[in-house]
């Protein structure tokens, strides 16, 4: 007896989540504190311990979920935490003042995985009835595999969640179309203000409806104004008093309840950063302010098959674009992330177009009833060309397991030569500490020179080390020097690239063959002996006001010297 197409399309589609969700449950078990983990983390245990939304050094309500597998969890953190503390001292304090923090830490990363999940689910059924059943298992597989999602999945990320969201705006919205209404209208506002209460960035949202709704007009027909009117006024009515409840405004005390905490300076802040920029690393140079990042990074992070598999979608949509018009509303919206983030100087990482993934993804979808209309000659080539494309993809996603965060693909040389272009979140977010402490491990190497660019001590990793500025946490330990027989440096990519101190130079290091890498953020080099590479350590220290250990490194370039 035939398995019915519809039990066949059910038990891919339950294939394709278990293994998106299994990669991103052994990424989550395996990577370290990623930079903004903490402070994602602290600002949803304020908001669960004291009932105000903010803070006051995050602007995400919508952090609180991280609370909620948690919920057993009594946290203490190691430090008094006040509003107005550093974002990431508070978040560091917490989760180091647990008795199990890797253990805290996964736990809350589950939130993210389980919006994940609901974010390939809702993408499933956009492409479902966009394109049909087929297109939804392909959907499905294009995102189970895709490095750059299960990479923010796996991690306490707001823009993971806002990429769930995203999605899920979508999704209401073209539920309202194919039955207009103030219910439906209530439920697009719902999605709104959550997506508001994630990230500021939502607002891309509302200039991007009208476009969506205009490829919406088949469905929608004639309609009167008032209707229209109402709806509209629903969807708006809803969104605010949801970001409103979201940031405490109910909690002001005082008549008539305008004040929201947090709320104005978030906004102030996201606006901040999005004209003002944060300082970057770009294709060997270092600034705020550069047009082309977002481009190069998605040219660069997007594994080639699935650039591929964008512009095949968009060709067989311009071969049907007389019927389908409505398809587009993926990438309508995809289009409004993507420009809104080349307008801005935040250039700091691919996580602010993330939800271009998804939303690509849905359109991809259609790829599916497009090969099955060929026939002949064109479907024996395509239909072997489309399955070596998605076998590449998922090779791309499972070789680069646990690493994702630092993919690259061959345009770029892969991981190890993404670092000559993208740094930071594209790179090293301080996730791969716990694995210099593998292979430190394995190598059999007692101690390092550590220049970590991250918000974990490495003695948590039982990692001993000399101090090497610059690291976000760390300790000079009374002026400690390595004193083994063979001395490595284990050094941050971030540092390599030098971006976060121009008064401190590693470019002669990163020119030197590395020993060896832990994930692909943190690279060793062995320096036994090496009088040049002593006596730069020595210039470093003294740049960074460490005179006793810039005159133990004098002294070792001496001993060494001919």
């Amino acid at each position: 007896m035939r398995t019915p197409a519809i039990s066949r399309h059910w038990i891919v589609a339950a294939v394709l989540i278990v293994v998106f969700a299994v990669q991103c449950a052994i990424t989550a078990g395996r990577s370290s504190l990623a930079n903004d983990e903490g402070k994602h983390l602290v600002t949803g245990w304020w908001l669960a311990r004291n009932g105000e939304c903010c803070l006051g050094v995050d602007n995400s309500p919508l952090t609180a979920v991280y609370m909620l597998p948690l919920v057993a969890t009594t946290l203490r953190p190691a430090a008094p935490i006040e509003p107005g503390d550093n974002a990431h001292t508070a978040g560091r304090d917490l989760l180091f003042g647990s008795p199990d923090p890797s253990a805290v830490l996964f736990r809350a990363r589950l939130a993210t995985i389980a919006a994940g999940l609901l974010m390939l689910l809702a993408a499933a059924e956009l492409a479902r009835r966009y394109h049909g059943p087929a297109a939804a298992w392909l959907t499905l597989g294009l995102l189970a595999f895709d490095p750059n999602v299960i990479a923010h999945v796996s991690l306490i990320s707001t823009d993971a969640l806002f990429a769930c969201l995203a999605v899920l705006f979508l999704l209401a919205l073209d539920d309202w179309s194919r039955k207009p209404g103030p219910w439906r209208a209530a439920v697009v506002g719902l999605a709104l203000g959550v997506a508001l209460a994630s990230k500021w960035s939502a607002l891309i949202l509302l200039p991007a409806v009208p476009p969506v709704v205009w490829l919406y007009r088949k469905r929608l027909g004639s309609r009167a104004a008032a209707a229209w009117l109402r709806d509209a006024g629903v969807a708006v009515a809803v969104a605010v008093v949801v970001t409103w409840l979201s940031y405490g405004g109910h909690l002001s005390g005082r008549l008539p309840f305008f004040e929201a905490p947090g709320m104005k300076d978030g906004f102030l802040q996201a606006r901040a950063y999005a004209t003002g920029g944060m300082v970057a690393f770009f294709n060997g140079e270092v600034g705020r302010d550069w047009r082309l990042y977002f481009l190069e990074a998605v040219l660069l992070k997007t594994p080639i098959p699935l650039l591929l598999g964008w512009l095949a979608a968009a060709a067989a949509w311009f071969v049907t674009r007389g019927r389908d018009a409505e398809r587009l509303a993926p990438v309508v919206l995809a289009a409004a992330f993507f420009g809104t983030a080349v307008s801005s100087k935040l250039n700091i990482g691919l996580r602010h177009v993330l939800p271009l993934f998804p939303l690509l993804a849905i359109f991809c979808g259609g790829l599916a009833p497009a090969l099955g209309c060929l026939a002949g000659r064109a479907r024996r080539l395509a239909l072997p060309v489309a399955a070596a494309a998605f076998l590449w993809l998922a090779f791309e996603a499972l070789s680069i397991a646990p690493f994702q965060l630092s993919y690259f693909n061959q345009f770029a040389g892969g991981p190890e030569g993404g670092r000559r272009y993208l740094g930071d979140s594209n790179l090293d977010w301080g996730q791969d500490l716990g694995e210099l402490e593998r292979v430190m491990r394995r190598r059999g190497i007692d101690e390092v020179i550590l220049s970590y660019v991250g918000n974990t001590d490495p003695s948590y990793y039982g990692i001993r080390y000399q101090f090497l500025p610059p690291m976000f946490v760390g300790s000079p330990q009374g002026a400690r020097v390595v004193d083994a027989e063979r001395e490595v440096i284990a050094i941050s990519t971030n540092n390599l690239q030098g971006f976060l101190s121009r008064r401190i130079d590693y470019g002669w290091l990163a020119e030197r063959e590395p020993i060896d890498r832990a994930g692909y953020s943190i690279y060793l080099y062995d320096i036994t002996g090496d009088t040049v590479a002593h006596r730069r350590l020595a210039e470093i220290y003294a740049a960074a006001g460490f005179h006793g250990l810039a005159a133990k490194e004098r002294r070792k370039a001496a001993i060494g010297a001919p």
